[in-house]
């Protein structure tokens, strides 16, 4: 509703454009289209996103008040055109500048509550890792390619601060499912079970349990020289 009748208005200014009446007005009416045409332009991708997150039930957020406040001014300035189109071309009538801190206002309120659902999104979806541990375990050949592999997928993930169009949190969905498999598929063939188990307990925030550091594990985490990487914690 809210672009719909900005680019309404943003169509009304061009057709004055056009027309050789107002070619005195030409500047001017151009000036004012391309205020509009680019609060539209700061508008659209943030509307996209709401709808995606809605889609998924993610929109719980309300900005209305900053909105309706928003389409007041543009359906009274898209009524007061339409009865006198170089009303639109004074800065007495058409302030400029309310317009324009409206547009950053309510831009900066959508992207605010975008960033912050997707975030809590992320930490719900996203597996715990210890990124000291992977790099440890980076070092190791058999843990080499899996552990740059899950990086990649962890960094691409954190890249976008909220996703745009459903297409991108669609990709992130599965950058996410694929961390998820390869977290859990984290081995190694020359990589006793019982130590895989403890590795994967112990790069979760939450630790593993001293019952896993077994001799057997311990001796391999002492030929790997991780040893030093963990640290006892009571709870």
């Amino acid at each position: 509703m809210l672009l719909e009748k900005a680019q309404q208005l943003s169509e009304l200014a061009d057709q004055k454009i056009q027309s050789q009446k107002y070619a005195e007005h030409r500047q001017g009416f151009e000036s004012r289209q391309q205020q509009i045409e680019k609060a539209i332009a700061s508008l659209e991708p943030l509307a996209k996103a709401v709808k995606v997150f809605r889609a998924h039930g993610l929109a719980d957020f309300d900005v209305s008040n900053k909105a309706d406040k928003l389409l007041g001014f543009i359906i009274q300035a898209k009524k007061l055109f339409g009865e006198n189109p170089e009303w639109i071309i004074d800065n007495n009538n058409f302030d400029g500048n309310l317009f324009k801190s409206s547009i950053d206002s309510l831009v900066k309120s959508v992207k605010q509550h975008l960033e912050r659902n997707w975030k809590q999104y992320l930490a719900q979806q996203m597996p715990s890792t210890n990124d000291e541990l992977l790099n440890l375990l980076a070092k190791i050949t058999s843990f080499r390619a899996n552990v740059e592999h899950i990086q990649k997928l962890k960094a691409r993930i954190y890249d976008v601060k909220f996703p745009e169009t459903e297409s991108i949190f669609e990709d992130l969905e599965y950058s996410i499912q694929q961390l998820k498999k390869c977290w859990e598929d984290l081995s190694g063939d020359d990589v006793p079970e019982a130590v895989l188990i403890f590795l994967r307990r112990a790069a979760d925030t939450e630790g593993a349990p001293l019952d896993l550091l077994t001799p057997e594990v311990t001796e391999w985490l002492d030929r790997h020289h991780i040893s030093q990487a963990l640290r006892i914690r009571l709870l």
